[in-house]
């Protein structure tokens, strides 16, 4: 970045900011670094929420809030300041290191997620961390103790910020020099959604409660930092050096830059605003004054450069939307377990145009979950278990992520392009210096395509699925020509090249460039293995292979969980009783006829003024059996696996409720009499339904949608197979990242 001269120190004592940028080699470091990082393809960091904003006025949509609109209602909202707020380099420092941190998350070793499935849509989701403070560089080291050291001189959130110390962050005077103020790091451990971010907890190894910052307390050195970092990329342009208005805004006209510190100082603190900037009619025999010129001065610099500031805006949306979880952790020790719980949201989707599935799925007994989470690019470990009733079982689990996606179509691009290169010059390339360069290339290219190809083949085995469905692809073919070092038979190995291997065609890369999208090579898939762990556990460990190409990008990581009953022994017992109401429906009928084929009405048939008795024989009987039915709580998952029992205990009842009814109401025989013959052939057509869909044997394997291509067999996946979601859980507010 170039910078100009600037303007001496403001009036009131006030350094101007940009020259502490100059000043302070280390937000400076900061500053370039995050721009790199934002410009390393940063533009997939909430980009859904940006192409949402376009469309709607307000600022705040379902929670999310969008930095552009934000920041333009902050802008129209706020009073002109008549001084410069406070801002220091030591707060920008620390508010870049701070997100730095956050966006790389390089010092996380590792993630355990333990979701515990026992109520339907309550789920429960404790995350454990392993940090290594010795991955830290210098710099982001330097920021986390800076961070104590202004607490301690009181630079950080002093003035018009104003935070209150609390009692667990005094200096301590305890001669254990681990915990006390001067050997803490705070350290961004986790980025939360801000919209539905409950009091959390986070402990360490021993369960001891580690301090964190409060909201409060970082607003201010983000606010600084995202400041320094917007005056940095604008004294970039080549018009900061010139008298055009973003020249004039940096070095000339002060009232609009206070502006822009006060509006984000107020993002920042109450990271909440109206839905649109005050609008009211001007007062007659007025017109507009400075405060008017100033604000729209400024609007009209930053809409002027608004598509260079993209990453800046990008990297506002996750300081804004985002809660950066920030603990205390002692200095002298290096790795730490942190735990904490994780705000999920829950939601049972809607199974239109596949009624008929998802009513068989429910008979059968299955409970089916989806999981999706959000890691940090540079993780290389990631574990996910799964718990649930002790009653039931987890039938199949497994993990996809979209880790390579962008690999794979860097290589399906590729082939394309190598694919037609070939076709038309093929015959040239061979004798021109082109046939050298198409030769590294496609060696190049083959050398990646073979690379995914192996890590999915590895996976394939591991997870126990058939690759490709045991067909020969293009894919296949490449591979094997690279790593074979097969020669044709009319060539010397001095001559010989993959352009001149037999499967090398512009045909076979264009089919190649196919199937590397078409079977989702950029998907890995990680599957439950059978262990001897409890049924109702059973986890799944994903890694990655490979460095992360962007340490701005989040990595999608979605998980199919299927449930089902343990022991089976709930639909047994409802069958009993089902076919208990029928021997006692069947008694009762035989008695009255004084026949053993109570099906027609008989002569002899009489109840003699029994009703009463008959009735209460009919509803005391049956009620006394379902009470002693273990049925599980009503929104519990077991209730949901179950649904069969209990359908079946309520129709067996509302079958005998029916029959009292009749014989309470009616004196005619033959009424009685077809009343307990249609509630008998009821109950027996509802235990053979029972046997039918409930006692077959199962398929244990879980059909989700989210398997790659390249793991399923190979008929293909079709909708109609798939399963019906009873419960699709997300990392709350982890939907605006993708």
């Amino acid at each position: 970045m170039k910078t100009a001269a600037l303007r001496p120190s403001d009036p009131h004592g006030q350094i101007d900011a940009f020259t502490e940028v100059r000043k302070a080699h280390t937000a400076w470091k900061f500053i370039e670094r995050l721009i790199d990082l934002l410009q390393n393809r940063c533009s997939v960091i909430f980009i859904r929420g940006r192409l949402r904003s376009e469309s709607d006025r307000s600022p705040i949509v379902g929670g999310w809030m969008d930095s552009r609109k934000a920041l333009e209602v902050a802008i129209g909202s706020i009073p002109l300041p008549g001084s410069p707020p406070r801002m220091s380099s030591d707060e920008a420092a620390i508010g870049l290191g701070f997100l730095d941190m956050a966006l790389r998350q390089n010092h996380v070793r590792r993630i355990t997620e333990r979701l515990q499935l026992t109520e339907h849509l309550a789920p429960v989701c404790n995350a454990e961390i392993e940090i290594s403070l010795n991955l830290l560089n210098q710099q982001q080291r330097n920021a986390c103790e800076a961070f104590e050291q202004a607490r301690q001189r009181s630079v950080v959130g002093t003035g018009a910020r104003q935070v209150l110390r609390s009692p667990d962050t005094e200096p301590s005077t305890s001669a254990d020099s681990e915990t006390s103020p001067e050997n803490i790091v705070w350290t961004p451990v986790a980025r939360l959604p801000r919209q539905a971010v409950a009091p959390i907890d986070v402990r360490d190894s021993t369960g001891a409660r580690l301090p964190r910052l409060t909201q409060l307390e970082v607003a201010m050195p983000l606010a600084s930092g995202l400041y320094q970092l917007l005056r940095g990329m604008l004294g970039s342009i080549p018009d900061a050096q010139t008298t055009k208005p973003l020249g004039k805004f940096l070095h000339r006209v002060d009232n609009s830059r206070w502006l822009l510190q006060s509006a984000l100082q107020a993002l920042f603190i109450s990271r909440s605003g109206p839905s649109e900037s005050v609008s009211t009619p001007s007062t007659p025999g007025t017109r507009h004054g400075n405060s008017y010129r100033y604000r729209e001065f400024l609007a009209t610099v930053l809409e002027d450069y608004d598509d260079a500031l993209d990453p800046f805006y990008n990297l506002l949306d996750v300081a804004l939307n985002d809660y950066l979880l920030i603990v205390g952790l002692p200095q002298p020790r290096e790795h730490h377990l942190l735990t904490y719980e994780m705000p999920l949201l829950a939601e049972a989707p809607k199974h239109k145009g596949r009624v008929a599935r998802a009513f068989r799925q429910k008979v059968r007994g299955r409970y089916e979950v989806e999981y999706e989470t959000h890691v940090p690019s540079s993780l290389r470990s990631y574990h996910l278990v799964a718990e649930t009733d002790p009653t039931l079982k987890i039938d199949g689990m497994h993990i996809t992520s979209d880790a390579d996606d962008r690999k794979s179509e860097s290589v399906a691009a590729d082939l394309h392009f190598l694919a037609q290169f070939i076709s038309e010059d093929l015959g040239s390339a061979r004798e021109q210096a082109m046939g050298k360069i198409a030769e590294l290339e496609l060696r190049t290219v083959i050398g990646d395509l073979s690379q995914l190809v192996l890590r999915r083949q590895w996976e394939a085995e591991e997870a126990g699925v058939k690759w490709m469905g045991g067909d020969e692809t293009a894919v296949d073919s490449l591979t094997w020509a690279t790593l074979s070092g097969e020669v044709p038979a009319e060539h010397t190995l001095s001559a010989t090249t993959l352009l001149n291997h037999p499967v090398v065609s512009g045909d076979s890369l264009a089919v190649a460039s196919r199937e590397v999208r078409e079977l989702e090579l950029g998907r890995d898939f990680f599957r439950k293995r059978e262990e001897d762990s409890p049924a109702y556990k059973a986890h799944v460990y994903w890694r990655r292979y490979a460095h992360a190409q962007s340490p701005s990008r989040r990595i999608v990581v979605r998980s199919a969980i299927s449930i089902s009953d343990a022991t089976r022994t709930g639909l047994s017992i409802v069958m009993l009783y089902v076919a208990a109401v029928l021997v006692i429906s069947y008694v009762v009928a035989s008695l009255l006829a004084r026949s053993p084929l109570p099906f027609v009405p008989s002569p002899s048939f009489n109840l003699d003024g029994r009703n009463d008795a008959l009735v209460a024989v009919l509803l005391l009987v049956p009620g006394f059996l379902y009470s002693r039915l273990d049925l599980p709580p009503r929104n519990s998952v077991a209730a949901r696996v179950r649904r069969s029992v209990r359908w079946a205990a309520h129709a067996t009842m509302a079958v005998t409720v029916a029959q009292a009814v009749v014989v309470a109401a009616a004196s005619s025989a033959a009424v009685i009499t077809l009343s307990f013959g249609v509630g008998q052939v009821l109950l027996i057509a509802l235990l053979a339904f029972l046997w039918l869909f409930g006692l077959r044997p199962r398929d244990k394997e879980f059909n989700s949608r989210h398997v790659p291509r390249w793991a399923v067999s190979a008929r293909g996946r079709h909708d109609d197979e798939l399963a019906s979601i009873d419960a699709s859980l997300t990392v709350s507010g982890a939907e605006h990242e993708s």
